[in-house]
């Protein structure tokens, strides 16, 4: 039989969901970063000038750490609350960019036993670490015993690496505001993000800290918005533009998006005989379970499955990937056409009786005689036939339950019959 080479379709599901309007319930863990300027109210109405809607609650005491909420009432009543799409987790301003050690025994692990609180109360939620930023002249008060921090740029560097590293080790996604905050001080160094503290965010700050959520969170380009916060329009819409850049334009830097389920699949060479299996690969991420539909009637929930088409034509192939909180579907068109060896003139000339047969079923060959026989089911699957190839002998169906089964009989010079029969109770 003639073969031809892989044919690949891979269909993923992307973010089409996130061109409509949306609904996200999200919860603020952090402290005055995150409460200043009221900022979790600025990604409310960044969203609503969209078409979007945040429901969000905090719990934010000033200068609160991480090993602080894992004991604090309102946190812990607040996220076992769940029903929550996302969780924010901001640490204290300092405590990531102090040195490894301490970090390793201060800060990773009750990032990981707030993530733990979170999965646990909503097990569809997913956690996102709030990058903060540099102060603006450095950490004064660690920078002796702690050269790194002693400047804006050192201390940021910091902060973006224990970030980073937090949300690895958790899988989570980032919100990094730290890293938006260092493109506008790098390229627009006339917004001042700062309070006059050099550390609490101005409404600037907080404008650009809500443009990186937004972003995150809904997974839409702010850049498209007119809403101002209440800065002069040229300057939001300059931060809103860096956010396009520096988050929107690189989603999967910060891991959004890395966590979803997808749907995708590649398929064998669809230029076959109806009746030659036909194999698909599974390439979706994050699911547990599958549903198939080969387009002809017939499904299947293996991984990677194979399937016989009766007749050729245009089938159109579904994959639905599923987890334990979501769905995504990715379909392709397959066409199969027949193909075979036209240079030989001999013809199967095979009758099967009785049929339908409840025992045994009887070949006559008035043809070439044959060299293999496969069984084929409903499914696809194919087992070979030893019974007996001998013409006038019973192949014996038993075994097999109710049902439609193909007979496919090959000869041999290599011609191929296909002989629908029906296993009757």
């Amino acid at each position: 039989m003639k073969k031809a080479g892989l044919l690949f379709v891979l269909i993923a599901a992307q973010y089409a969901g996130f061109s409509q309007s949306q609904t996200q319930r999200v919860l603020f863990v952090g402290n005055s970063y995150t409460y200043y300027n009221n900022m979790p109210q600025i990604v409310a109405n960044l969203a609503l000038s969209l078409g979007d809607t945040l429901i969000h609650d905090s719990s934010t005491p000033p200068g609160y750490s991480f090993v602080q909420h894992v004991s604090n009432a309102t946190t812990l009543q607040k996220i076992g609350a769940g029903g929550w799409g996302y969780v924010v987790l901001q640490e204290q301003s300092q405590k990531p960019s102090f040195p490894m050690a301490q970090v390793e025994a201060e800060v990773l692990p009750y990032a990981a036993q707030l993530n733990n609180m979170v999965l646990e109360s909503s097990p569809c939620a997913q956690t996102v670490f709030y990058m903060t930023w540099g102060r603006k002249f450095g950490d004064a008060g660690n920078c002796p015993a702690w050269p790194p921090v002693c400047t804006y740029e050192g201390m940021d560097d910091l902060l973006y690496e224990r970030y980073m590293l937090m949300a690895e080790l958790n899988n989570a996604i980032v919100s990094p505001v730290g890293a938006l905050w260092r493109y506008i001080i790098e390229n627009h160094p006339g917004i001042d993000l700062y309070d006059p503290d050099g550390s609490h965010p101005s409404e600037s700050g907080s404008f650009a800290a809500a443009c990186a959520f937004y972003t995150v969170l809904f997974r839409k380009n702010p850049a498209t918005s007119s809403y101002n916060f209440i800065l002069p329009p040229a300057m939001a819409e300059t931060i809103r533009n860096a956010a396009e850049t520096v988050i929107y334009n690189n989603l999967e830097q910060w891991s959004v998006g890395l966590f979803d389920i997808t749907s995708s699949f590649e398929t064998s060479s669809t230029t076959v005989d109806p009746l030659e299996p036909v194999s698909f690969t599974n390439l979706s991420t994050n699911a547990n379970a599958y549903l198939w539909d080969f387009g002809d009637g017939n499904l299947s929930n293996e991984e990677n499955p194979e399937h016989v088409y009766e007749t050729a034509g245009m089938f159109n192939v579904q994959l639905t990937a599923y987890s334990d909180c979501d769905s995504a579907v990715s379909s392709a068109q397959i066409n199969l056409i027949i193909t075979g060896k036209e240079d030989i003139s001999s013809q199967n000339k095979v009758v099967l009786y009785p049929n339908p047969s409840s025992g045994d079923v009887f070949i006559t060959n008035n043809g070439p005689a044959i060299r293999r026989i496969l069984l084929i089911d409903g499914w696809g699957r194919t087992s070979e036939i030893t019974d007996n190839l001998v013409d006038g002998r019973p192949i014996s169906l038993a075994h097999l339950s109710s049902g439609v089964y193909f007979l496919r009989v090959y000869d041999i010079h290599g011609k191929v019959s296909t002989h629908k029969i029906i296993r009757a109770r």
